[in-house]
C-alpha cells in the first residue's frame, strides 16, 4: 500500500458524507463502523458501506474501513458484513494485542491491508508483540484522545503528555517498517493550528494524520509531502550514493556534509514518499 499522508473519517451510515469523502483529495479514506455509528443503526452503516465500496468511484483513494473491535465475535461479524465491498483495508481500534490482528489477517483476502489503531495504556505496553504480528500489518495509528482518558491525562496546548506516546508508537513503527499514522486534530477550522501540529510530528518521524473533515487535508499534505528542495538533496545523494559504491566509496561529502548510509537511508524514504499535489 502506498504511503498515506491523511486517512479521512467518514460515518458508514451516510451516502452523502460518503459520497463527499470520495471526491476528496485523501490518500484514503477511513468508512467508520465504531464510534460514528449507533449499535442500533450498524446493521444499515454495514450495508451502506458495502454499497459505497461497490459502487462509489474512490479514484486513487485508498478505501478502509473502521471496525467494531470490543470482542472477536463484535470484530469477525463487520468483517463478514463488509468483505464483499472489497475494501482496501482494516483499520481495528483499541489494539492491545496482536492475536485479533492475526485472526483478523486469517480471514481477510490477501490483499486487503490491516492497521493497528493504538489507544490504551494497554496497547503502548505491547507495541513490541504488536508489530511482529501478521505480514498484512501495514501501519500504526495514534489514537491520542483515547490514550489521554486510558491514562487520566489532561489535555495541554503542548501535548507533552502524548509525547512519550508518539515517540514509543514512531520507533515500533520503524522498527517494522510501518506507516505511522498520527492523532486527530480536532479543532477542524484551526488550519494554521493544524499546519504546525502536522510539521512537528512529521519531523518525530510519522508518516501521515487523520483528518476529521476535508478542509484539513491540504495542510496535513503539505506537512508530510517532500519539498522540492528534499527531494533534490535525496535525488542528488542516493545517485551519488550508487556511483562511489561502484568505486567502493561508501562515505562521501555532499554540501560540505558528511554522508554515509543512514543518510542513504533517509533520501531513499523521502523518494518512496515522492512529491504529490
Amino acid at each position: 500500500m502506498k504511503f498515506l499522508r491523511s486517512l479521512l473519517f467518514t460515518p458508514g451510515d451516510s451516502g452523502r458524507k460518503l459520497q463527499k469523502a470520495a471526491q476528496s483529495n485523501a490518500d484514503g479514506v477511513v468508512i467508520d463502523l465504531e464510534d460514528a455509528i449507533a449499535p442500533s443503526a450498524l446493521p444499515s452503516a454495514q450495508q451502506q458501506t458495502v454499497q459505497a465500496l461497490q459502487s462509489i468511484d474512490f479514484g486513487d483513494t485508498q478505501r478502509l474501513v473502521r471496525i467494531n473491535a470490543h470482542s472477536l465475535q463484535a470484530a469477525m461479524a463487520d468483517i463478514d458484513a463488509i468483505i464483499p465491498g472489497k475494501p482496501d483495508g482494516i483499520v481495528v481500534p483499541k489494539v492491545e494485542s496482536p492475536e485479533i490482528l492475526q485472526q483478523l489477517a486469517d480471514k481477510l483476502p490477501t490483499e486487503t491491508a490491516l492497521f493497528a489503531l493504538i489507544e490504551t495504556a494497554g496497547g503502548f505496553l505491547n507495541l513490541p508483540q504488536i508489530v511482529n504480528g501478521p505480514d498484512k500489518l501495514e501501519g500504526l495509528i495514534f489514537g491520542g484522545e483515547d490514550l489521554r482518558a486510558s491514562l487520566g491525562a489532561k489535555s495541554t496546548p503542548s501535548q507533552h503528555e502524548l509525547l512519550y506516546a508518539r515517540g514509543a508508537l514512531v520507533m515500533a513503527a520503524a522498527a517494522r517498517q510501518l506507516q505511522a499514522i498520527d492523532t486527530v486534530y480536532t479543532a477542524w477550522r484551526d488550519a494554521e493550528g493544524l499546519a504546525a501540529e502536522a510539521k512537528r510530528v512529521s519531523e518525530l518521524g510519522f508518516t501521515g494524520k487523520l483528518a476529521i473533515h476535508p478542509v484539513q487535508l491540504q495542510p496535513i499534505h503539505e506537512a508530510f509531502s517532500p519539498t522540492e528542495e528534499e527531494i533534490e538533496w535525496a535525488t542528488d545523494v542516493a545517485q551519488e550514493s550508487e556511483r562511489l559504491k561502484e568505486q567502493g566509496i561508501g562515505v562521501f561529502s555532499y554540501g560540505g556534509h558528511m554522508i554515509d548510509e543512514a543518510h542513504v537511508k533517509l533520501a531513499q524514504r523521502i523518494l518512496a514518499m515522492g512529491k504529490k499535489d
